[in-house]
């Protein structure tokens, strides 16, 4: 069992001396990967022999993917006489490691932490949240088979102010996070809880099972006023929108978000129309360019897009290695070292773009804010700036009254607030929120009450 915790720095050609007591245990060469949390993962054979085994125990479907995150990220490395081993890249990257780092052991096997991370993720870790934790997680054959966590869960619940006899609606039901626990405060009350992933519609109806208040639909929040109208409900008292991909959407390799792994050029997240591959091998370059510079503010935008046009002439693009090495070209090194992996301002923006995600949202926020009853709760949690000035700018308006001229010295329009907001600035995510979850860093939740 490999226990305890090393501190060591990382050399200049990128080693680190790694724990005699660990290599003695892990064998003369050990393997490297992806760890969950962002750190890198450290196997002896016999403990990757025993992962492997595991992984081909699941279903083809689930297999596949998960084999695809774990060994095409996987290494083989052999400690030199001094103990050090050598660190690839896109680990190092993967798990954010600058200089100093923390080796610690995990039973059955060592994990490689940038020390900063490690020292704030353990220390926001309290027996209350690996509960949390252990009761989100399901395993099969000892492998996570899906997870999610839900950003700022009790400032979500708290702003929707429940009331157990109420009507609510969670437009984005995913791993059920948020539907369940709305479903727990409700006796004579219902929940509707809108998916358009079909993965996460079978999985959000298995968990909510238990909950007779509750039904899942695998439909878009979009379409809210369609649904209540087809259900003969008058109005809601809640409505809850989550903007964020699921982690099980970004971590399986074959929906073909992530950019850490190669994986097919997917990102539907209906699984139906069109792929990111699709848009790469047809737009033309200025769309392509609009969508890179509006939704991830890319300053190498045209280049880029310039050279996918380029590109696709000699082959198309399939899978999502091809658009990361593209992007690794086209960006000058020094501009690749700010702002995180030079790939996200590019698959950001496509997937948003693939899932028309703001005219979505736009349509949202139009027409469900008349879907609430008075006192109702409009709560949306975002993750892109360009979603949370829309949400911002919406609910502004329902609170403006008067829109006469400043120079009027009476009111002649009529209008009055029709709603109300509930923080004046967004909420976000704590200190304790970003050890546990580093993608809530993003995180903003602005919450609206009808009058």
């Amino acid at each position: 069992m490999l226990m305890g915790q090393y501190e060591h720095s990382i050399d200049p050609k990128n080693r680190i001396n790694f724990p005699a007591k660990f290599r003695d245990q892990l064998g003369e060469s050990f393997i490297l990967t992806v760890g969950l949390d962002e750190c890198v993962a450290v196997y002896s054979a016999g403990e990757w022999d025993k992962l492997e085994q595991k992984i081909n125990q699941l279903p083809m479907s689930r297999g596949r993917s998960i084999k695809r995150y774990f060994f095409s990220n996987a290494v083989t490395v052999e400690p030199d006489k001094q103990g050090r081993i050598l660190l690839p890249p896109h680990l190092r990257e993967y798990a954010h490691l600058e200089k100093d780092v923390i080796v610690t052991g995990a039973s059955d096997h060592a994990e490689i932490w940038d020390v900063n991370h490690w020292q704030s993720y353990i220390g926001h870790l309290t027996s209350e949240s690996v509960a949390q934790e252990l009761d989100s997680l399901e395993f099969l054959g000892g492998v996570m088979e899906f997870s999610h966590y839900s950003v700022m869960l009790p400032q979500c619940i708290e702003g929707l102010a429940i009331r157990p006899d109420g009507v609510y609606i969670d437009g984005t039901a995913g791993g059920a996070g948020h539907s369940r626990a709305i479903a727990e405060r409700l006796t004579t009350g219902r929940l509707l809880s809108f998916d358009r992933d079909p993965d996460a519609v079978a999985e959000a109806t298995r968990r909510l099972a238990p909950y007779p208040v509750a039904e899942v639909l695998h439909r878009d929040f979009a379409s809210i006023p369609e649904v209540l109208a087809e259900k003969g409900i008058a109005g809601v008292d809640g409505i809850l929108l989550d903007l964020g991909v699921s982690s099980y959407q970004l971590d399986n390799p074959e929906r073909g978000f992530a950019y850490s792994v190669d994986a097919p050029l997917d990102m539907r997240m209906s699984r139906e129309g069109a792929t990111a591959a699709d848009l790469l091998n047809t737009w033309d370059a200025e769309s392509l360019a609009r969508v890179f510079r509006e939704f991830g503010e890319e300053r190498f935008a045209y280049p880029i897009a310039k050279k996918i046009v380029a590109q696709r002439e000699k082959e198309p693009f399939t899978h999502t290695g091809q658009l990361v090495d593209l992007i690794y070209a086209v960006i000058p090194a020094a501009a690749r070292r700010e702002g995180g992996h030079p790939a996200k301002r590019v698959f950001q923006p496509l997937r948003i773009a693939v899932n028309s995600e703001l005219d979505q949202l736009s349509r949202c926020l139009d027409t469900a804010f008349d879907c609430l009853n008075g006192g109702g709760r409009f709560v949306i949690l975002t993750f892109h700036s360009l979603e949370d000035r829309m949400v911002k700018q919406k609910f502004a308006e329902y609170c403006r009254g008067c829109t006469c001229p400043p120079e009027f010295p009476v009111c002649v329009c009529g209008n009055s607030p029709r709603a109300r907001l509930v923080n004046r600035k967004p909420i976000e995510a704590d200190e304790q929120e970003l050890a546990q979850n580093s993608r809530s860093r993003s995180a903003k939740l602005r919450i609206l009450e009808k009058l």
